[in-house]
């Protein structure tokens, strides 16, 4: 192994020794290397390691992890630690103690799931590591073009799709991507204008709610006068960074819990777009205003992202407000808090002929890690993409999906000669409300071809075609259906771990769907 200098020189005898006195020379003229000491005798070589697959984030579910050390290990003194050995390896070691196999456990790697995986150990001699050896793996999940669910929220079976009568297991034309927190599975159930909370994700079909949000009871359906403890049309929820938040539609509003409710009747804290809980609804186009919005996002790290589809814009709000009307910090789609008007690339307060990179006509689905951010432009007939998380009024888009180009603006072009054609694996047709990722992989409900489109790995060109279809047999065909593997407007699309789950609006119910 490379040796290290001395640290101190103790005499003039020994300053070539220590990098000094470049101007001692040998008889031939020539400058002598620096010496080095070694180490004291004994003393044993650090301990390295590397990890293969090297640098892979995506981790196939039957693919072992290998973990190669420079010599033979102390095997008591092995420390894994990071979120992925929540996985539960199998672990193994060479007769040498030398490499380390984590092999999967019975069934492979979850799929949807992954994480961080560090290594620490000691050498059978004594050596340590400097640094624990790290690596990141995902275990992408797996969805087969018309692929079937295995249950329906919101229904007793399958092979229903009619609304039923309001009660604690039905739902009616459910919008927007659920959300999940702990485990708990909440549903916007726009129709009877109310929040579904599920213990868990059902297994089964036919499951019932036992939370409840803006309704006094689960038999109680019909929208109710404006208050702090009403919802009229909720469209989506989203839960992280230990809040909650709901896209409450026709009372053009963003409610904010400060804390994922537990029980029915929990109130909201915040509330953006309108002055107070129980003022009658105001629309207007203005940075404190919000019109009719149709989905919401907070991201991990804290921010807040609501849809203002009337206004033709995107807000965003670097931190998730405490105070009531609180202005957002951000606005995409617009030029500044004060133009509302589709497709104004120009800001003149009217609509343009054609869309541009930063133009939006009825934006009405979102997602982002607080790193990307994805928004369905609906009647733009696209998704636009911005691979960082915007920091400017106004700004660009790095890719569109749906299009060929930021200046196409029909549904299902896939020859961008301004023609509707039939559907394929890379048009869209209204997407509305649904789109959501696993942080590798992309799903959007491209609501007016009935199908749900899934990217493996997360876009990087424009135009980019997607790998699955659900909700169809094929890329070609959109007819809207009743069955396991069919839909009927799809309004909401969210990854929960292994599964897959679908708001199909006009079927009534929550399809869920499991990667095998």
């Amino acid at each position: 192994m490379r040796r290290l200098l001395p640290l101190v020189c103790f005499a003039a005898l020994f300053l070539a020794a220590c990098g000094g006195g470049s101007d001692l020379v040998t008889p031939g003229g020539t400058t002598p290397p620096p010496a080095t000491n070694p180490p004291p005798a004994g003393t044993p070589e650090a301990l390295t390691a590397s990890i293969t697959p090297p640098g892979q984030p995506t981790l196939a579910a039957n693919t072992s992890i290998v973990v190669q050390f420079s010599a033979p290990v102390a095997t008591a003194s092995l420390q894994l630690a990071g979120s992925f050995t929540a996985l539960n390896p199998v672990t193994s070691w060479s007769a040498d103690n030398t490499t380390l196999t984590l092999a999967p456990p019975a069934g492979g790697w979850p799929r949807g799931q992954g994480g961080t995986l560090s290594v620490l150990a000691t050498g059978a001699a004594g050596g340590a590591m400097a640094a624990a050896a790290t690596a990141s793996f995902f275990v992408p999940t797996q969805f087969a073009s018309g692929q079937a669910a295995f249950a329906a929220i919101g229904q007793a079976d399958l092979a229903t799709g009619t609304a039923q009568p309001v009660s604690a297991s039905t739902v009616r034309s459910p919008q927007g991507n659920v959300a999940v927190a702990d485990g708990r599975l909440f549903v916007s159930d726009w129709n009877n204008h109310r929040i579904l909370g599920f213990p868990a994700v059902p297994a089964t079909s036919n499951a019932a709610a036992d939370i409840v949000l803006g309704q006094p009871d689960f038999v109680t359906g019909a929208p109710r006068a404006t208050a702090r403890d009403s919802l009229n049309g909720p469209m989506q929820v989203s839960i992280a960074a230990g809040k909650m938040a709901v896209a409450d539609l026709n009372n053009s509003r963003v409610l904010v819990w400060s804390t994922v409710p537990s029980a029915s009747g929990a109130l909201p804290d915040v509330v953006l777009g309108q002055v107070d809980f129980n003022a009658a609804v105001t629309f207007g186009c203005t940075a404190t205003r919000i019109g009719f919005p149709e989905s919401v996002v907070i991201t991990p790290d804290g921010k807040l992202v609501v849809a203002d589809t009337n206004n033709q814009r995107v807000l965003l709000w670097n931190t998730v407000p405490t105070a009531n009307t609180t202005p957002p910090d951000l606005v995409l789609g617009q030029g500044d808090f004060t133009h509302c008007r589709r497709n104004d690339d120009n800001q003149d307060g009217t609509a343009d002929a054609t869309p541009s990179d930063r133009t939006m006509w009825r934006p009405s689905g979102l997602w982002s890690d607080g790193q990307r951010l994805v928004v369905l432009d609906s009647s733009n007939h696209r998704a636009l993409v911005w691979n960082t998380f915007p920091t400017a009024n106004f700004q660009r888009a790095d890719l569109v999906l749906g299009q060929g180009s930021f200046t196409r603006v029909a549904p299902n072009d896939d020859n961008q000669d301004g023609v509707t054609d039939a559907p394929t694996a890379r048009t869209l047709n209204a997407p509305y409300n649904g789109v959501d990722s696993n942080g590798m992989q992309l799903a959007i409900a491209d609501t007016s071809n009935h199908r749900v489109l899934v990217w493996n790995t997360f876009p990087t060109t424009s135009f980019q075609p997607a790998d699955a279809v659900l909700g169809q047999a094929n890329f070609t065909t959109n007819a809207a259906g009743t069955a396991a593997d069919r839909v009927n407007l799809p309004h909401g699309v969210k990854f929960v771990g292994d599964k897959l789950l679908v708001n199909d609006r006009f079927n009534n119910r929550v399809l869920v769907l499991q990667s095998p």
